[in-house]
């Protein structure tokens, strides 16, 4: 099993569609969920001002 941080900056906080002129951000694979939540949360305190940036950890079999 895999997981990944995707995640960037979004047109609103519904976070269901990207911000125009930016791409879908992708960190990993990374071999275990504890890996991927300190990626995710070093870039997520990086931008925790910024209400339209989000981060989420996915897993892919």
């Amino acid at each position: 099993m895999q997981y990944w941080v995707i995640g960037g900056k979004y047109k609103n906080t519904k976070f269901d569609s990207l911000k125009d002129g930016h791409q879908l951000e992708k960190y990993g694979p990374y071999k275990t969920f504890e890996l991927a939540k300190e990626k995710w949360s070093v870039l997520s305190w990086e931008n925790v001002d910024d209400c339209y940036i989000k981060y989420s950890v996915i897993k892919q079999n």
